[in-house]
């Protein structure tokens, strides 16, 4: 019986040292805060302050510009065209570490899922949106830069689209942001 208790205090105790040790995070996380809050501010003065390209953890992301295309089933859908630069060590896509995320009345969007096959023959799709609307997915090496475009369903067209970019592994890292109003927008 003692060999027994003693068996069983020190695989408890062996397991308490391994559980400990899995528990370190040798990470640093002293990258430099970024305040990348958007204000309401003019567009003139807006530009002073851009908050739609910035530095997010590893990556640089730059807000191009946007439009409203339909799909055949009329859901209108806001294109947002990025460019996405890996500032790491290793290859990654803009998607990996980062939350992109779009908002329409305080509410997050849904992604849509477009191609040519499934967008409304009237809001044609460029050669530049067929070439850049599956680059999210794809992994860029450190260096390297891609344009992605991103797809949302709108709730209505008439309110302002916010869109955000922020790191998912590391907080205070940086934020991109930039808000649509679509009125302004090309279809």
């Amino acid at each position: 019986m003692k060999k027994n208790i003693a068996f069983l205090l020190v695989a408890m105790l062996g397991s308490a040292i391994v559980l400990t040790g899995c528990g370190a995070n040798n990470t640093k996380t002293t990258e430099p805060a970024q305040n990348n809050v958007i204000s309401n501010q003019s567009e003139a003065e807006t530009n002073t302050n851009d908050t739609s390209k910035g530095k997010v953890s590893d990556a640089y992301f730059e807000v191009l510009d946007s439009k409203v295309v339909k799909t055949n089933d009329n859901e209108n859908v806001i294109l947002i065209r990025v460019n996405y630069t890996n500032n790491g060590t290793e290859a990654d896509s803009s998607w990996g570490p980062n939350n992109v995320k779009a908002f329409q009345n305080k509410v997050e969007l849904s992604p849509s899922f477009i191609s040519e096959y499934n967008i409304d023959p009237a809001y044609p799709l460029s050669e530049d949106d067929k070439k850049h609307m599956d680059n999210k997915y794809k992994e860029v090496q450190p260096g390297g830069t891609i344009t992605v475009l991103y797809a949302y369903e709108l709730d209505d067209t008439t309110s302002p689209v916010d869109f955000i970019i922020k790191s998912i592994r590391y907080e205070n890292s940086g934020k991109v942001e930039k808000i649509f109003t679509l009125s302004d927008i090309q279809s």
